[in-house]
């Protein structure tokens, strides 16, 4: 598979689209800043690996969390998910790891989201 490189050119090439799609509030300077961190991370804002909130500024999003774990060479695998009002949901903390319960409700409607979780392994 022919992976697809972030480059600064890259995003400078599609950047009315960025500030159309990903960064419509960005001022010229957050545009330039968001390119920048984005060029920098090798994340890809049309993957939503990263974007651009108003209240915030620059996000990486879970993707973009996962592709820079990925890269790394400890990294082993990921087991995470969303909680939703209803759902059942434990951790119990040991020396020996960590773990979940999580039983989603039975009612196949999901309530509210109230949070998420993730279990990485590295080694």
């Amino acid at each position: 598979m022919n992976e697809l490189v972030i480059t600064r050119q890259y995003l400078d090439e599609r950047k009315d689209v960025i500030r159309q799609a990903v960064a419509k509030e960005a001022t010229a300077a957050q545009l330039e800043m968001f390119l920048h961190v984005a060029a920098t991370y090798g994340l890809d804002p049309f993957r939503k690996e990263i974007y651009f909130s108003s209240r915030v500024g620059i996000v990486v999003g879970r993707d973009g969390l996962l592709q820079l774990a990925q890269r790394n060479e400890r990294f082993k695998s990921m087991l995470s998910a969303a909680v939703y009002e209803g759902d059942k949901f434990e951790v119990t903390i040991t020396e020996g790891g960590v773990a979940v319960l999580h039983q989603p409700t039975l009612t196949g409607r999901k309530g509210f989201p109230i949070g998420a979780w993730a279990v990485v392994t590295v080694g």
